[in-house]
């Protein structure tokens, strides 16, 4: 069953560059997410950055678990069952149900804690009138990551293309406008938006499907396992880091101030925009192949060629952000952000230990091997916490912090590698 294939815009489907725009389209989407923090560095300055990074990590986990978690698992089975058509019904009406019944609860949470969500998201009662909206962003992220994971498992690049541009060219001159008219507030409900603008072209898409008129909402057993297994794998991922961040960033400001909390801000969603071009292609092509794959030595062999290929593409970029780091810095921020220029070669170090970490991450989640993907997750984001804070507290200073960032990566891919080559040799 081809699900949307009649969807997709027929202007798009003859644009013989189909696949490079698709490529394009994330880029895109990083660039508009950097614009926005341009906008809002250059309005409220490092300190007001500082002062967002908790709704930052919040629409962080909103994105990644919207829904209930179950884009990945979904992304999986429609590669399985693409030539099994009662399967497919079955696994997409279990999956809206699924991420309908989360969204409703998520909605129900934000507005009955309104008041206690903006006093830790914005230490204040007064923006309560906040909270609501994300309940709503996080139900709009669902329809746009539900749909995308579809495309993403038929291999439909066409279709993540049409989604993405339209819904980030709609998006950037909103936030310019949300920005500079409501300040603080105004930034708060760009990121919201940013977060779940994708829900508007998914929705016309999905009304178009064929598959919509035989789809209704169903819990069906085997398929509800099947998703909540990678709902808590999600929901681990989703919480992990961005706790990590939190903790982290309650040090730093503590210790070093608001302003180095702003610059080490900055150097987290610049390291997420960069890292973004390599985990694109992880989610839309590497994993539903993977997924596949039935062979262990097949699927063995072509993790370690992700690796190194992931590992080289993502040191090629890196290089050449570092090597513009004086126009990149000013350009993506503002000059009150030079600080992080000297930070960029250790940042971008870590980044790459990471992004090659997430390699064998995706081939634990291809497998639905979730105790393994719970304890690495644990793993991993100890390791950093642990790590940045100690340092914090035994005097260092920022860059100090951000070199606990690259030795906690590294020792976690060493792990990682260390268990996948072992894995290996156990299959020969």
């Amino acid at each position: 069953m081809r699900f949307a294939s009649a969807a997709t815009p027929s202007w798009f489907r003859r644009l013989p560059l189909a696949a490079p725009a698709a490529a394009s389209a994330h880029g895109l989407r990083m660039l508009v997410n950097l614009v926005i923090i341009k906008m809002i560095a250059v309005v409220l300055g490092p300190a007001g950055l500082g002062a967002i990074g908790n709704l930052l990590s919040v629409l962080s986990v909103v994105m990644v678990f919207a829904g209930g978690g179950i884009a990945n698992g979904i992304a999986k089975y429609v590669a399985q069952y693409r030539q099994r058509p009662r399967h497919m019904v079955r696994l997409l009406e279990t999956a809206f149900a699924i991420g309908f019944a989360m969204s409703g609860v998520i909605m129900g949470i934000s507005i009955l804690a309104a008041r206690p969500i903006a006093i830790a998201l914005f230490n204040t009662a007064s923006l309560w009138w906040l909270s609501p909206l994300l309940g709503v962003a996080h139900f709009a992220c669902f329809l746009g990551t539900a749909t995308i994971a579809i495309a993403n498992g038929q291999q439909r690049s066409d279709l993540f293309a049409a989604i993405s541009i339209s819904a980030y060219l709609v998006c950037l001159p909103a936030a310019f406008v949300l920005i500079h008219v409501f300040g603080f507030a105004g930034a708060a409900l760009a990121l919201m938006f940013m977060a779940g603008c994708t829900a508007l072209p998914s929705l016309w898409l999905l009304l178009r499907a064929p598959v919509r008129r035989v789809l209704r909402l169903r819990f069906h057993h085997p398929e509800t396992k099947q998703l909540i297994r990678f709902g808590a794998m999600t929901f681990i991922s989703a919480l992990t880091f961005p706790i990590a961040e939190i903790l982290v960033r309650t040090a730093v400001t503590g210790s070093l101030g608001i302003e180095q909390a702003g610059i080490w801000q900055a150097s987290i969603r610049l390291s997420s925009a960069i890292m973004g071009f390599c985990t694109v292609y992880l989610a839309t092509s590497y994993m539903p192949r993977l997924s596949a794959m039935t062979e262990p030595d097949t699927a063995f062999h072509f993790v370690l060629r992700t690796i190194i290929r992931i590992g080289l593409i993502f040191m090629v970029i890196a290089f050449a952000v570092y090597a513009a780091r004086g126009l990149v810095v000013p350009l993506l921020f503002s000059r009150t952000f030079a600080p992080l220029e000297p930070l960029m070669g250790w940042q971008l170090t870590g980044d790459l230990f990471r992004v090659c970490a997430y390699v064998i991450g995706f081939f634990v989640i291809a497998r639905a091997k979730l105790a393994l993907h719970i304890g690495a997750e644990l793993v991993q984001y100890l390791l950093y916490a642990c790590i940045s804070i100690a340092i914090v507290h035994a005097g260092g200073d920022l860059a100090d912090v951000v070199r606990g960032y690259v030795l906690s990566n590294g020792l976690y891919f060493t792990i990682a590698l260390s268990w996948l080559l072992l894995r290996g040799k156990q299959m020969r």
